[in-house]
């Protein structure tokens, strides 16, 4: 319903002066929210900007900022980022137990990301990893999601290769899945 009041997700990135060079920018992140989202969900708070410091990769050694997120709690306590693609679409993450110290990549963050399809057709879930995607690279896959770097290929965020590897198998954690639980 919002998308067809406001239009997609292609708000300018002219409108944001401090977008950084890929079109990034938390304000962006938040008029995205507030106009696509806001409207159909039920949230209890909304942070700062900066809010969530304390992410790291799945073993805890490297922090993984997250600059241009924009962080709501939902009515459950589960914790909601949205950011703005520089281009056309959302990431949107999934924090789970956010009050924790120290949130883990692929246990207690997770992220999905909604671009434009190739067909004109609406957003889809996370078109570039299921492009490239192959049963004969899945070992790439579960690296990327226990990497201790923040893109670890396509410059992805790890967080993204975490939730693939779940939604890849019909939203159960697979067998091979490397980060504990």
């Amino acid at each position: 319903m919002a998308q067809a009041q406001n239009g997609d997700f292609s708000i300018s990135n002219n409108l944001y002066e401090e977008s950084d060079v890929n079109g990034y920018s938390w304000a962006s992140s938040r008029d995205a929210f507030e106009t696509y989202f806001a409207p159909v969900l039920n949230t209890s708070t909304r942070y700062e900007r900066n809010a969530f410091r304390n992410v790291y990769s799945a073993s805890g050694i490297t922090n993984i900022p997250m600059p241009f997120y924009y962080f709501v709690m939902l009515n459950n306590g589960t914790v909601l980022g949205f950011t703005k693609n520089g281009y056309d679409g959302i990431r949107v993450t999934v924090i789970f137990n956010p009050q924790k110290k120290k949130l883990l990549t692929g246990r207690d963050v997770f992220e999905l990301q909604y671009m434009s399809d190739d067909y004109g057709n609406g957003y889809a879930y996370n078109s570039i990893l299921k492009r490239n995607y192959k049963l004969s690279n899945r070992q790439q896959y579960i690296d990327a999601c226990k990497s201790n770097s923040t893109h670890p290929m396509y410059s992805m965020a790890n967080r993204e290769f975490c939730a693939f590897l779940i939604v890849e198998n019909g939203f159960k954690v697979p067998k091979d899945y490397p980060v504990k639980l």
